[in-house]
């Protein structure tokens, strides 16, 4: 799937060379933060041409349809998004005025965000991924640079925050 791209036409369309589909979101944001979760596809975020968003937009693409799930604490467009256990991370990103180091961890059973340690530094269009049981966040901008090439801002580990999370 693709999700969070300008198309000029709201009707979704499908790349068939490359077996992809873009589908058209109940709102049109650039660029959300994008993750699979339990058979279902999350966009967190986003910039909608006018705002950053907190909102979540969930995709099941077994009924074809789009569903709203509570929206974050904190604006956020170029955040990092990632799964790890059964929670959904927002990490990072954009607010419109200053990049963020702030974290909110999601789970879909509770349909609630909480606001969990934030990382060392603030960044935007920061890469995040699981390795080994461990959320990791990397690069990304730091306000008027490039970081490309950091070391690990903050780690995370699953079992920690499902705990605290009361899942």
């Amino acid at each position: 799937y693709i999700i969070g791209s300008r198309l000029v036409s709201p009707s979704s369309a499908c790349v068939s060379v490359l077996s992809l589909c873009l589908l058209p979101q109940p709102v049109s944001l650039s660029p959300p933060g994008v993750v699979s979760m339990a058979g279902r596809v999350y966009a967190v975020g986003g910039f909608n041409s006018s705002l950053r968003e907190r909102t979540v937009d969930i995709y099941d693409g077994a009924r074809d349809q789009w569903s709203a799930a509570a929206s974050m604490q904190e604006r956020r467009s170029t955040l990092g998004a990632a799964v790890l256990g059964e929670l959904l991370y927002a990490v990072g990103g954009f607010n419109g005025s200053i990049g963020l180091s702030t974290v909110e961890v999601y789970s879909p059973k509770t349909n609630e965000w909480s606001v969990v340690a934030s990382m060392n530094t603030r960044r935007s269009s920061v890469g995040v991924g699981v390795v080994d049981g461990k959320l990791y966040a990397v690069g990304g901008y730091d306000g008027p640079r490039l970081d490309c090439v950091s070391r690990l801002a903050r780690t995370y580990n699953a079992v920690y925050f499902i705990h605290l999370s009361g899942s």
